[in-house]
């Protein structure tokens, strides 16, 4: 973690002391160190904890003032270079590891066969029709969830999910849905298709005190950080009509407008000891070892101790009387007050609960200005501000932490204390605001940034639609890809930019209906199963806001992997491997309940002991076979007017590349990080009939052949493919090849193949063992400093383009 204000101010004190600088020339005396502590002790209120690396930091700091300033240049994305001095971790290999891995992205987008999309009514000449039949092997514990019912109040732990069933005979189902999530996945991999499901729009937050962007935006420059009052409201009708620039279109707020209203004076610290005057109760030491420090509240607990709750919302109204203190020489923000009786009205403005049992020392205060005019912000910028307080989602953001909390109260005619930072008046690129005094600043790029500027294959193209098009009506095409022309695609009005300003305006959808439908594969009856007891763990993992694993430098020039950088990719996508050559139900239980009990103690240490995360634990209970024999689900797939090409892709992905040996698995649904819906493929059924088959001798008649021996299903050993009764997969399977070797000639001996069946081979993840777990939290921060973009004085990370790279294995038929 990055040293926080009292820390940092702990580097410069040893800094600018005499005695600390002789003392810190000679650090290979022990005694010295020593001194350095005691000195720490007398003169700073920093956390001891942190002693090591201040002293640490203040040394290097040193060093490098002896140092003569060589001209710097920017690294990553253009930015300038400042002359700070940050110490970058060095690439620690061991601290590198996670239950995923992410198989290449390839530039190449594979287009469909025709420029037009094959009737959905009408039979087309040269196609199929027909049905996939197969069975499932459960090889590890299995759990597609059905809906888990809403906590009760009072209740520790969250209700335990439970395997879905369907009908009155309570079968044990796996939904279609889950299958063709599964199989278009794989689609989507072998088939070169667009990236194209993701939320591009999002742009992750940033606030780290070390970050090169962070230390040149204004927010860290605290004259430059002013305060005010944040509305949300309803847009008018007058507003909507005319497109009002501030009027939000899309996203969590669509037609709202959001309002900034300045406060009259700067903001200014006031000290949490301050409150004890004002008949806040704001304990700062423990008594007893359970106690809640005031840095530990949440914010509405801080509010209600404040009395500015009303309906369990925070309200803005009340206000205490400040007056100004002198700065002293530890002085906070531009200024500090203190409550006084005959002082000038302040709106007290807290934080959140502050880690651990930290060093925190103040809140703030806000002073409204009567009269003020309210300024609509922009669109763009409030829809960024809401996005960076919520999860990532396409459509419905919902909000997290204190904007949940915020929301609400920013209806409200008083609004909300934000932070901001540029005038919002003026609708500078610079203008920006946020809940806290160091807010969260946007990245330089969206993930859309990214993907399309390394990638831009992978863009979603709308052609303007031709005089004979029929959609001429909506103005716009879609240029869609060989998997989406298949599986079909629904693109809203809201994803779409027209290509010209004078363009006709977008359709309520551009949709494609799918040619491939998944029914529901059910248990079969002579492989009976059982529901283990309730096992927990914790279900979460990085975000792609995780740069360092969910990034690759694009360019050998530039190693760091951040979003507010150039020259980087997308990792590629993310997938879990299967653990267990072997079935081994019993094992694989017992390692995933160790693994949540491993899970459970990182987070009490990370908290220091105050909380045990039971609200981030999931109870989930897995099926198992209760007899000797296991799990098998049969299961169909239908085919409707489909090309050999697009069948031959179905079996590409379902057999593994007609994997007869039975090498590989695939994985389903949940707890997949821990080994849990490890599946292989046994028998397989091919029915197919050909839309010409009155024609005599048609070509697509000829690829109707009987199985050949090296794709029949021995039920002795459960290698092969196919019953005898079935159609051969080889012809679709090549046909399918053939029109992918027409963009990529390599096809399939290419990196993407290799390393999507290194993520479906047990053996590999066998190896892997230990390296499959999610690591401490610690070692994530540690990670991220190693490739974060600090000043141009700071040294290069090590080379290291891609940290989790799924490993390859050869394609072979």
């Amino acid at each position: 973690m990055p040293l926080d204000d009292d820390a940092l101010k702990a580097v410069q004190i040893l800094l600018n002391d005499k005695r600390s600088l002789a003392w810190l020339k000679s650090l290979g005396s022990a005694q010295n160190k020593q001194n350095l502590k005691n000195f720490l002790l007398d003169k700073t209120d920093a956390d001891r904890s942190h002693y090591e690396e201040i002293i640490s930091t203040a040394e290097q700091s040193l060093s490098l003032a002896f140092v003569p300033q060589a001209e710097t240049r920017s690294e990553g994305g253009g930015q300038s270079a400042s002359n700070s001095i940050v110490k970058r971790t060095p690439f620690d290999a061991s601290l590198v590891g996670a239950p995923f891995r992410f198989i290449d992205l390839p530039d190449q987008v594979v287009p469909p066969e025709t420029e037009k999309p094959p009737a959905l009514d009408m039979p087309v000449v040269g196609y199929f029709s027909g049905v996939i039949e197969y069975d499932l092997i459960a090889e590890s514990p299995l759990l597609i969830g059905a809906p888990a019912r809403e906590k009760r109040q009072g209740e520790q732990d969250n209700p335990a999910v439970e395997p879905l069933v369907m009908g009155k005979a309570m079968t044990h189902v796996i939904p279609g849905a889950t299958m063709r999530g599964m199989i278009r996945a794989a689609c989507e991999i072998v088939g070169h298709a667009k990236l194209s499901r993701g939320n591009w729009h999002h742009r992750y937050g940033l606030r780290d005190f070390d970050h090169r962007v962070y230390k040149e935006q204004s927010v860290s420059k605290v004259d430059e950080v002013h305060s005010g009052f944040l509305r949300v409201r309803k847009a008018t009708d007058e507003e909507k009509a005319d497109k009002a620039a501030h009027v939000i279109q899309r996203g969590p707020d669509t037609d709202h407008v959001y309002e900034l209203t300045p406060c009259a004076k700067p903001w200014a610290a006031i000290r949490i000891t301050e409150f004890a005057r004002m008949n806040i109760s704001a304990p700062i030491e423990k008594r007893e070892r359970d106690d809640k420090l005031w840095i530990n509240f949440k914010l509405d607990e801080k509010y209600k101790h404040a009395g500015m709750i009303a309906d369990k919302l925070p309200v803005f109204s009340r206000t205490y009387n400040f007056v100004d203190v002198p700065m002293p020489k530890d002085g906070f923000g531009k200024r500090e007050v203190a409550y006084s009786e005959g002082g000038r009205p302040g709106v007290l403005v807290f934080a959140g609960s502050f880690p651990g049992n930290g060093n925190k020392k103040v809140e703030y205060v806000f002073f409204p200005q009567d009269g003020a005019t309210a300024i609509p912000l922009p669109a763009d910028k409030a829809e960024l501000f809401a996005r960076l307080h919520s999860n990532p989602s396409k459509n419905k953001p919902e909000p997290l932490e204190n904007w949940k909390i915020m929301r609400a109260a920013a209806e409200m005619r008083s609004g909300i204390p934000v932070f901001y930072v540029g005038e919002p008046a003026g609708r500078g690129p610079d203008f920006f605001f946020g809940l806290t005094r160091l807010f969260k600043i946007p990245h330089l790029n969206s993930v859309e940034d990214v993907l399309f500027k390394s990638q831009p294959q992978h863009k979603p193209h709308f052609p303007p639609a031709t005089e004979k098009d029929d959609s001429k009506r909506t103005g716009l095409t879609y240029t869609d890809d060989f998997v989406e022309r298949l599986f079909g695609y629904v693109i809203e009005s809201k994803d779409v930019t027209a290509p010209t300003a004078d363009e006709s305006t977008a359709p309520n959808a551009i949709a494609r209906k799918s040619r491939v439908a998944f029914g529901f594969a059910t248990l079969d009856a002579s492989t009976p199963v059982r529901t283990e007891g309730a096992v927990t763990v914790v279900q979460m993992a990085p975000r792609a806001s995780f740069a360092p694993f969910y990034l690759r430098s694009a360019a050998s020039a530039n190693y760091e992997k951040d979003y507010s950088v150039d020259s980087v990719k997308l990792a590629g996508r993310k997938a879990y491997f299967p653990k267990f050559p072997q079935a081994k139900h019993g094992d694989a239980i017992k390692s995933i309940r160790a693994a949540g009990e491993v899970q459970k103690q990182q987070i009490l240490d990370a908290s220091r002991g105050r909380s045990n995360g039971r609200d981030t634990w999931s109870n989930l209970k897995f099926l198992v076979p209760s007899t000797d024999r296991l799990p098998i689900f049969h299961g169909k797939i239908r085919l409707h007017n489909v090309s050999a090409a697009e069948i031959g892709l179905v079996l590409f992905a379902l057999t593994h590349g007609g994997d007869g040996e039975k090498r590989f698995r695939h994985m389903i649904g949940r707890a997949k990080p821990f080994g849990a819906g490890q599946v292989r493929l046994g028998a397989m059924t091919l029915t197919l009939e050909a839309n010409s088959k009155l024609e005599a001798n048609s070509k697509d008649e000829s690829l109707l052949v009987p199985v050949a021996a090296q794709e029949r299903y021995d039920a002795a050993t459960g290698k092969g493919l196919l019953k005898e009764d079935s159609f051969s997969a080889a012809p679709f399977i090549y046909a399918f090849i053939a029109h992918v070797q027409k963009t990529v000639t390599a096809f399939p001996a290419v990196p993407v193949v290799g390393e999507w069946l290194g993520m479906a081979d047990p053996e590999q993840g066998e190896k892997l063992g230990a390296a499959l777990a999610y690591r401490p939290l610690g070692d994530f921060q540690t990670v991220r400093k190693m490739f974060v973009p600090l000043p141009g004085r700071s040294e290069l990370p090590q080379l290291k383009e891609r940290l989790l790279a799924a490993p390859s294995v050869p394609w072979k038929r």
